[in-house]
């Protein structure tokens, strides 16, 4: 298997703004090896883009948060 070797670092504020193309960071979300997601807060936006990788069922994807951020209830996070 290999593994593009550029990350791609992005803010759901960049993803949502007139900065990115919001279809082709969807297509990319949709087609890494990998994803690593800061849930932090629960952004919405994030919460977002994780529920569309979700429904492709692509990939190996990792969610994490702050130890300090209380879990949320109505959120499957594994070890939370």
């Amino acid at each position: 298997m290999s593994l593009n070797a550029e990350p791609i670092e992005v803010s759901s504020r960049e993803v949502f703004s007139d900065n990115i193309s919001i279809p082709s960071f969807v297509r990319a979300l949709c087609t890494a090896d990998i994803l690593l997601a800061d849930v932090t807060g629960y952004d919405p936006g994030i919460m977002l883009l994780l529920g569309i990788r979700a429904a492709v069922r692509r990939g190996i994807t990792i969610a994490c948060r702050s130890a300090n951020t209380p879990k949320a209830a109505d959120v499957g996070l594994p070890g939370g």
